[in-house]
């Protein structure tokens, strides 16, 4: 998936699995849409399914599944926020990276994560930092951090790079090979004034120049685990670099020029941006069509370009909605990215002549209300917004619905309500249930609390009677 800020607002696109595109579906976005609730953001972080937001006064909220703690919201409970949801556990901070585990950095310069750390040598009793931000030992003066698959790194302001968790890739820079619980010293490195961190290699730019990276060597995944680079190695043609970004198997550069350089593997979706299916793994060559970019962002398996014009281009594998073109393909050569749009359900889930709102909830703040409504405002039927606050419904609450002939439709996002609320103030009726997107789950027919029949087919619903 992929996000972008514009004006202190987001819009993200791709997959979007357990809401964390933001707009409160599950499913794929072929193009950007807005997530609703969110102002004054400035930073967006991707981490183990969860989308984080930094806000212009330091606050985190996120959305997505919350897995093993990565929240910091201090529960260690699987859950899902479907909507942005603040977790002031985090406090004030100058940049968050989700990760396994998640960090941000503190605005003292420390550095504090919360999570599961995903170690495989190293003992979880004494590493595992848990559901709540813990500040990380050793570390103070950070300018900035970046987090990988299972490993996060830091950088000092003195130029000094530090990694620390899973190291058996040679993410940690130090040669040893092994995992470490508490930070270590990349070793054979420059000062350093930028770091990037992908799922099992980090690179850094250098304050004289030039980008080098460790890990995992992004090379061809097809025939076998990629060598490791145990120390850092020299990126031929980044002497130019001013911003670098890495994922999966690339790894792109900005330069001064506004061209972007990429390296790595693009052996089966033209991850590289230069139309070619070629395997470089420390050979920067630029991408195609583009030399006014001033911010690349690379992901899993797809990168994506800010120019100077304020429009973006993206490029790699996109059968899942990444590349923000309206199409569910592969691209290897940079494609423009579609304009923002609100988010809906399909247009046949609302009756004729009516229009599906979004609108905040004016009693319940954080969460938000959907509706079918006409030209004049009245409503045909009201969306619950269990979503939003990330709780079931309770019991014997219900959908108000309107009714339509003999039929009384309820509609509920995300999750079915109990049967037994029907017969809280409607005797008789049917009670037809919607899922995720609208989809038609079943319809059960009541006469006063007692149930007379259900069925889960549409087709089959129309031709009954109730009672």
């Amino acid at each position: 998936m992929s996000c972008a800020v514009v004006d202190g607002r987001v819009a993200c696109w791709g997959i979007g699995d357990h809401g964390r595109l933001g707009d409160g579906f599950e499913g794929r976005a072929l193009r950007p849409v807005w997530a609703p609730l969110l102002t004054q953001v400035v930073e967006v972080s991707f981490g183990n399914d969860a989308t984080f937001f930094r806000l212009a006064g330091g606050s985190i909220s996120v959305v997505g599944p919350n897995r093993g703690g990565d929240f910091g919201d201090g529960s260690p409970d699987f859950h899902t926020a479907w909507t942005p949801r603040p977790v002031p556990q985090w406090g004030s901070v100058k940049q968050i990276r989700g990760g396994i585990p998640s960090c941000a950095l503190r605005v003292d310069g420390k550095v504090e994560c919360a999570g599961h750390p995903r170690f495989r040598s190293v003992r979880e009793d004494r590493a595992a930092p848990g559901p709540l931000p813990v500040v990380v030992e050793g570390l103070q003066d950070i300018a900035s951090i970046a987090a990988g698959s299972g490993f996060t790194c830091a950088l000092r302001k003195d130029g000094a790079v530090f990694c620390w968790g899973m190291g058996d890739s040679g993410q940690l820079g130090n040669g040893s090979g092994e995992d470490e619980a508490r930070p270590v010293r990349v070793r054979s490195l420059s000062p350093a004034v930028e770091i990037a961190a992908g799922s099992e290699t980090a690179c850094a730019r250098l304050g004289g120049g030039g980008v080098w990276c460790w890990g995992q060597a992004l090379s061809d995944h097809e025939h076998g685990r990629p060598p490791n680079w145990d120390f850092p190695i020299f990126i031929e043609g980044t002497e130019d670099a001013k911003q670098i970004s890495i994922g999966d198997r690339v790894a792109c550069a900005v330069t001064g020029t506004g061209k972007i350089l990429c390296w790595g593997e693009a052996s089966y979706a033209g991850q590289l941006g230069d139309g070619t299916s070629a395997v470089r793994p420390a050979e920067a060559l630029p991408v195609a069509c583009i030399d006014n970019a001033v911010q690349v962002s690379v992901g899993d398996n797809h990168s994506c370009a800010l120019l100077r014009n304020g429009t973006a281009r993206c490029w790699g594998s996109g059968p899942y909605g990444a590349i923000g073109n309206g199409k569910a393909e592969d691209t290897p050569i940079p494609s423009f990215v579609f304009a923002a749009t609100d988010p809906a359900p399909p247009a046949d889930r609302c009756p004729a002549n009516t229009t599906f709102r979004r609108t905040p909830n004016k009693d319940k703040p954080g969460e938000v209300e959907e509706a079918c409504e006409d030209a004049s405002g009245n409503r045909e039927g009201h969306f619950v917004s269990r979503w939003a606050s990330g709780g079931a419904m309770e019991e014997g609450e219900y959908v108000g619905g309107k009714k339509h002939g003999d039929w009384l439709v309820y509609y509920e996002h995300g999750e079915i309500a109990s049967e037994n609320h029907f017969d809280k103030g409607v005797p008789v009726g049917v009670w037809v249930a919607y899922s995720l997107h609208y989809t038609f789950a079943f319809a059960t027919c009541f006469d006063h609390g007692e149930k007379k029949w259900q069925v889960t087919e549409k087709r089959e619903m129309e031709t009954r009677s109730c009672p």
